[in-house]
């Protein structure tokens, strides 16, 4: 039974339990294979070429080429912004340009996959930062500019910058250190908690012993004499030695 088919893993030595695990690991991703193969063999011949076409090489390069002059097209729009001069017609109609074929590529991909295109992250991802984008032009281009909060302005242009995401999935080596990060977020995360807590205490013992002598050097103005204006409420409290703690340890300064 399955009960006693763990049992007998269970007493095997870890290099045989490792054996047994890849090659289940094998048989699963044959079987899922196959049976990719063989529901790609009902598709139709449309189908097939819309596959075939966004898994291609050219077509990923293309793509890449785009979220690039995307990112471009960006700067220099926020420039623009920053000096409160309205974007020329040109960078319009090439934005314009790039959310039609964003907008197109997830068509063709939703079409070509279906429900497994919603299984992919940044293909989720990818088509969430088009539809905001699209949703954000109607409302730019339906409302007068004086009705428009600013704020949706630059919501707009910041959410342009989620189409770099797609260069994690089109690029192995940034899929790979995107992976290596997200495993590592772990890790990371009981840091930043050790840290804190190291940090927690320290911030008490200044806030105990050193806050007092803080205190008889500001009377004795030592502080106005140094023209240090924060030194006495360095170690007022517990928070407070954490921030100089922090600023002057972890990040040095």
């Amino acid at each position: 039974s399955f009960y006693d088919w763990i049992g007998l893993v269970l007493q095997m030595p870890p290099r045989a339990r490792r054996t047994i695990s890849s090659e289940r690991a094998y048989e699963d991703a044959k079987s899922r294979i196959e049976r990719e193969r063989a529901d790609r063999a009902r598709w139709s011949k449309a189908r097939v070429a819309a596959s075939n076409l966004v898994q291609s090489t050219p077509f990923n390069m293309l793509m890449s080429f785009l979220v690039f002059l995307n990112m471009v097209c960006v700067i220099i729009e926020v420039n623009y912004g920053a000096k409160n001069i309205d974007s020329p017609q040109w960078l319009v109609t090439l934005n314009l340009s790039m959310l039609c074929a964003y907008l197109a590529d997830v068509c063709v991909k939703v079409y070509a996959f279906r429900c497994r295109f919603f299984a992919d992250p940044f293909r989720v991802v990818d088509a969430a930062a088009v539809i905001v984008d699209i949703s954000f032009s109607l409302i730019i281009a339906l409302f007068p500019v004086s009705l428009v909060p600013l704020v949706f302005v630059r919501i707009a242009r910041v959410l342009k910058m989620t189409r770099a995401l797609r260069m994690l999935s089109m690029f192995p080596e940034l899929n790979v250190l995107m992976k290596g990060l997200l495993f590592a977020s772990k890790t990371i995360a009981w840091g930043v908690l050790l840290l804190s807590l190291c940090l927690c205490f320290w911030g008490i013992f200044a806030t105990l012993f050193i806050h007092p002598i803080v205190q008889d050097l500001q009377r004795e103005g030592y502080w106005e004499r140094m023209g240090c204006e924060r030194c006495p409420r360095a170690f007022e409290s517990v928070e407070m030695s954490m921030l100089t703690f922090c600023q002057q340890l972890v990040v040095g300064e």
